[in-house]
């Protein structure tokens, strides 16, 4: 099984990588891989790049519970994707033709931008050698392609989107691609060695403790499915450097008290190890070279990341935001929108949840404050999301035989039934056209007229699907009010009630509404 995400980080459901590979061949989102790709070759960048990011995706090495890192790997699927990217249309079909002559491709498909090639791989590795079974299968591909391929595929976690593909290989019979690499050396459950330069520059509890804090959340974060995880390790760290059993459960049951019983097993647990107790209690021991016979306990992992820079404030406060929350901010609406991780409702932001975000990040010991928050929220941290394209892009594929349009119109029995159904269809299509392309304008208005009770306004309202509803708004409107203009802007359908009861002058305004092409104007201040 592999997971299938949304908005990069949101767990939509759980898959067979054969569903998904018969999904791609089949065009399930067909339609907005149409739009994606005649987007690119007409050089609308920002168009293609909003399509693109409308689109689900899946992690094909493995499946994932509770958000999209290495902690939250619940199966891994000994499967490795390549991805082969900017070829010309005479290059991707040679090298899709090469791959499928390989014995160990598994699947081979055109990319979602429709100049890209993507390879799946079967290997018999297990997740601790990914990386090395990658560069492998990786140097094997390039021999016989003749091609770059993207390095990013190492990762596990690496995300691949949904594309269409009727042409798509698939070989159930492909061999297993047989790593012979040595197996990566076991990282550490407690890491007993601090990086050097990073000591505490004093015997301080309190300085030791954040020094270990810091430390630990290097290789684990305080987050649910790994609490106990950090608070043990922490425990290791701070049993290390000679910190008392007493003082170190006051510090963890303060500041990570979660659960006592829980906190106190774990912690308890960390202390059993009696033989390490104070062994890194002094930088000079710190700073003693390793025997030739001492275990290696860092990954390959580990070692990469001592050459990276140290995380910045704002990368740590994005690493803590993102493993709580999912966020994207509404271009239709204006407001910014956040779901709790794991859960699938949407909120709006507002002061109090803000608010309570800021009291988390402290009680976190993430340094931050009101404004940075607000300003990081209110950037290009949070994903631009159209609610209008997301619902559109990813319908099924139109059969092209039934016409939808009329069967609905053919609902509603008029006294000209052809000129309905004609009118009807150009004011739907004009209807979905404006909420798609801002050039576009609807100068049609449908007017039903008849006894009341006969469900008119129950009709027009269901014309509006349900993820969209919030889109809809059935009332009266005046031109001059500034809460009719927001509407305007916002909503997909306006449907007005008692429309007899315009005078003249509401009638005059009513027309230039219509056919008002933008509308400006200061939002409410606040969220």
């Amino acid at each position: 099984m592999v997971t299938i995400f949304k908005n990069f980080n949101e767990v939509v459901e759980h898959k067979t990588i054969s569903t998904i590979l018969e999904e791609i061949k089949t065009g399930k989102y067909r339609p907005g891989i149409v739009y994606l790709r005649k987007s690119l070759a007409e050089n609308k960048t920002e168009a293609y790049n909003k399509a693109k990011k409308s689109l689900p995706a899946f992690t094909p090495s493995g499946k994932f519970v509770g958000g999209r890192k290495l902690e939250f790997l619940s199966e891994y699927s000994n499967c490795i994707i390549l991805d082969i990217d900017k070829l010309s249309a005479a290059d991707l079909q040679n090298a899709k033709n090469l791959a499928a002559q390989s014995e160990f491709t598994y699947s081979c498909f055109t990319s979602p931008s429709g100049n890209g090639l993507k390879i799946l791989v079967k290997i018999n590795s297990d997740k601790a050698n990914h990386k090395e079974a990658f560069l492998l299968v990786q140097a094997h591909y390039e021999s016989i392609l003749k091609l770059e391929i993207d390095k990013s595929g190492k990762d596990i976690t690496r995300l691949c989107y949904y594309s269409w593909d009727d042409n798509l290989y698939l070989n159930e019979n492909a061999i297993v691609f047989a790593s012979e690499t040595k197996q990566s050396v076991i990282e550490a459950v407690c890491h007993p060695e601090l990086v050097e330069g990073q000591q505490p520059s004093s015997n301080n509890t309190e300085a030791i403790y954040n020094h270990c804090i810091k430390f630990t959340e290097k290789k684990v974060q305080f987050v649910n499915g790994s609490r106990n995880v950090f608070v043990h390790q922490l425990a290791c760290n701070l049993n290390r450097k000679g910190v008392s059993l007493h003082e170190t459960l006051g510090y963890i049951l303060t500041d990570f008290g979660y659960d006592e019983k829980e906190v106190t097993q774990a912690v308890n647990s960390a202390y059993g190890n009696i033989n390490e107790f104070g062994t890194k209690e002094t930088i000079d021991k710190l700073k003693k070279p390793k025997t030739e016979n001492r275990q290696s306990t860092t990954s390959e992992a580990d070692e990469d990341d001592e050459d990276k820079p140290k995380p910045t404030q704002i990368d740590r406060l994005e690493l803590f935001l993102s493993t709580r929350y999912v966020f994207r901010h509404n271009m239709v609406s204006g407001k910014l929108e956040f779901q709790y991780f794991g859960k699938k409702k949407w909120n709006v932001m507002n002061d109090f949840i803000e608010n309570s975000m800021l009291r988390e990040c402290l009680k976190g010991r993430i340094k931050t404050n009101l404004s940075s928050l607000r300003n990081l929220l209110y950037s290009d941290f949070c994903e631009l999301f159209n609610p209008f394209e997301d619902y559109f892009f990813n319908l099924p594929s139109y059969d092209e035989k039934t016409d939808y349009i009329t069967e609905l119109a053919n609902t509603i029995t008029t006294t000209k039934q052809d000129l309905w159904q004609q009118c009807f269809k150009k004011w739907l299509v004009a209807m979905v056209g404006c909420v798609l392309d801002d050039k576009v304008i609807n100068h049609t208005v449908i007017v039903f007229s008849g006894k009341q009770g006969l469900g008119k306004t129950t009709w027009v309202e269901k014309l509006v699907p349900k993820p969209l509803k919030e889109y809809l708004f059935s009332g009266t409107i005046n031109p001059n009010n500034k809460d009719t203009l927001v509407q305007l802007s916002e909503c997909m359908l306006i449907n007005l009630d008692e429309l007899e009861n315009l005078n003249r002058f509401e009638i005059g305004s009513l027309k230039e509404i219509i056919t008002k092409t933008q509308i400006r104007m200061r939002r409410a201040y606040g969220h």
